[in-house]
């Protein structure tokens, strides 16, 4: 009975969404939008997936966040009916990579009971990443889609490797900073009084980062560098609380954008257009210009309240499925429907953030941190790309442009919040192990 009845807020949720995903699929088809077969076949898939996470959730952590599983079926109710608006001849794939994603979320949650044992690897995740990315960069199964070589072809298999690359450093940084962070808060005076961390400690984490920053320049990547360094900067000021990381990072973004604009290098050819795009969007209109100037105009014919589904012109925005998706979300559904896109991020960033802060241990507290600035971060970022805020970047909006590889990575990052929430909530309650740890953790903290 708990198992049908329990978490109500997070049943009525998802039972709402799927509402919303009906309507929204019914508005499309009074718009004589052209749509797949069978496709009234979507809302019953998509509700079917989440009640079997709402289901486990009950049997398997009942403890856990309410408003997680709702903010993400939201999240992806928003995908599947702009990729039935936008390219509804990709609308099945989209649907199969949502129910890979919920299961690989259902598999990890299951498996993984207890994500401190990852602190163990933290360094053959780094070796991972940095072969994966050689891999991709240098080699014949390295695949260049859209000017960027970010796809691994291994047979029929194709994926993007920096989706899976997030993932491999989130552990990384995580174990590496729960076990050097104090040492690395611990400033020491320098020359003429300037304090620094101890160098030695940083190396590891410099040299990984410095590899991984290079083969993303040259696989053509900016936007995941972006949300590299935003990662790395918001893990070790959490760890270490000191403000100077973040300038530090800052400072060393804007110098590699302005080396990479400058460099008379071929490679930096695609970057150049796009920061040069972004500079100047109504200079080259038929051009680099095209996709930003189609962007803004389509954020103004939505006004409000929006055309309507079905109603606008986003299909004059070039790739506009993946990479221009919130523009066609402004126009379609307006200022309305894009603020509520933009609250559902806010709400997921906010409370990601607030149980990362509950967790005991430094360690899952940066793996929280991890998982919650991927997402928010890449969504900021897109978003102020489509709106002509920042260069336009190849990343995706988590769970509503399509594109598998993200939609499966970010369906494990949401299994890694439930599965903090579900571990805070029984230390909150002294639960199985819950007051053991805490009396642990404290004891660890008195030595």
């Amino acid at each position: 009975m708990y198992a049908i009845f329990g978490r109500p807020t997070e049943l009525f949720l998802v039972l709402l969404s799927a509402g919303v995903l009906a309507l929204a699929i019914y508005a499309l088809e009074l718009s004589d939008q052209a749509m797949p077969a069978n496709y009234w076949y979507i809302p019953p898939i998509y509700l079917g997936l989440f009640l079997v996470i709402h289901f486990y959730l009950n049997v398997a952590q009942p403890e856990s966040e309410e408003l997680i599983v709702p903010l993400v079926a939201m999240l992806v109710a928003f995908g599947l009916t702009m990729n039935l608006r936008l390219a509804p001849e990709l609308a099945w794939d989209q649907v199969r990579w949502v129910l890979l994603g919920g299961l690989l979320m259902l598999v990890t949650m299951v498996i993984l009971r207890d994500y401190t044992i990852l602190q163990r690897y933290k360094y053959l995740a780094a070796g991972i990443a940095v072969i994966l990315l050689a891999v991709t960069a240098f080699t014949p199964l390295g695949q260049t889609i859209n000017g960027a070589r970010l796809w691994l072809r291994v047979g029929p298999i194709q994926f993007q490797t920096t989706e899976i690359l997030k993932v491999l450093l989130i552990v990384f940084m995580a174990g590496y900073l729960a076990e050097k962070g104090q040492i690395l808060e611990r400033a020491r005076f320098n020359w003429r009084s300037v304090k620094r961390p101890s160098l030695p400690y940083l190396v590891p984490m410099g040299l990984i980062g410095g590899l991984v920053f290079l083969m993303l320049l040259l696989a053509k990547d900016l936007g995941a560098v972006l949300i590299l360094v935003s990662l790395a900067v918001a893990m070790l000021y959490v760890r270490t609380g000191r403000i100077g990381f973040i300038g530090g990072a800052a400072v060393l973004m804007v110098f590699n954008l302005v080396l990479v604009y400058f460099l008379p290098i071929d490679q930096f050819d695609y970057a150049r257009l796009r920061i040069d795009s972004w500079v100047s969007p109504l200079e080259d209109v038929e051009g680099e210009g095209y996709q930003i100037k189609q962007a803004l105009l389509a954020f103004g014919h939505g006004g409000i309240t929006g055309t309507g589904l079905g109603e606008g012109y986003p299909d004059y925005i070039p790739i506009v499925e993946t990479d221009f998706v919130f523009a066609a979300v402004g126009e379609e559904l307006g200022l309305l429907g894009a603020m509520a896109l933009i609250m559902i991020y806010v709400v997921l960033a906010f409370r990601g953030l607030e149980l990362s802060a509950e967790q005991t241990s430094p360690f899952l507290q940066l793996l929280g941190v991890g998982a919650t600035t991927i997402l928010a971060a890449q969504a900021a970022v897109i978003m102020a790309g489509n709106l002509a805020l920042f260069p336009v970047t190849g990343i995706t909006l988590p769970f509503v442009s399509y594109g598998g590889s993200s939609i499966v990575v970010n369906f494990i990052l949401v299994a890694m919040l439930l599965r903090l929430s579900a571990s805070t909530s029984l230390a909150a309650s002294g639960g199985p192990g819950g007051r053991a740890r805490q009396d642990g953790d404290s004891a660890q903290r008195r030595r």
